[in-house]
């Protein structure tokens, strides 16, 4: 299973309450919108004319947070796939180790992307995998609680007291 742009995408779009955009697939499988008779092409310039269209403070404040937006939408381009998903929740919990969000210290467009992107994956963790990758599944979490993100997602279960049940502690 890899990454459906559009699903991602038109996720965005309700996420930013931009209504009326037509995002598809063109022909040389490139994705394409069309949004106030403007066509932006390429996923990650569609992303951004979104959250532009959406008056949101999601977009990069700097050319170094541009950059690492940019290098973040590769990553979820390129690698979260459910064939690839073990590497892709290893380098997000390390990553997140020692932060909130993927981008500096505030929420961001690269964040909103990749939740979409592993929301899948997510789902099919166990709770095991889950207690595993500690940092990343408090990132998920955290970001699942904002309702306007999590549209008709499901909110995926973190809690713990299923560990107790399944290995009790002994004394």
């Amino acid at each position: 299973m890899s990454l459906n742009i559009v699903q991602c995408l038109n996720q965005i779009a309700t996420y930013c309450r931009i209504q009326g955009a037509k995002i598809s697939i063109d022909a040389n499988s490139v994705p394409t919108c069309v949004y106030k008779n403007k066509t932006t092409v390429g996923a990650l310039n569609i992303a951004l004319m979104l959250i532009e269209a959406s008056k949101t403070n999601l977009s990069a404040q700097n050319s170094v947070e541009l950059a690492q937006i940019y290098e973040w939408f590769e990553y979820t381009l390129l690698y979260c796939t459910a064939s690839n998903s073990q590497v892709v929740i290893k380098d997000l919990n390390d990553h997140l180790s020692l932060k909130t969000f993927l981008v500096n210290d505030r929420l961001t467009i690269a964040d909103i992307i990749l939740y979409y992107a592993v929301y899948n994956i997510v789902e099919n963790m166990t709770y095991l995998e889950k207690e595993k990758f500690v940092h990343f599944s408090r990132w998920f979490d955290n970001m699942q609680q904002d309702k306007k993100l999590l549209q008709k997602n499901k909110s995926i279960d973190f809690s713990t007291n299923y560990l107790v049940s399944v290995a009790p502690a002994r004394h």
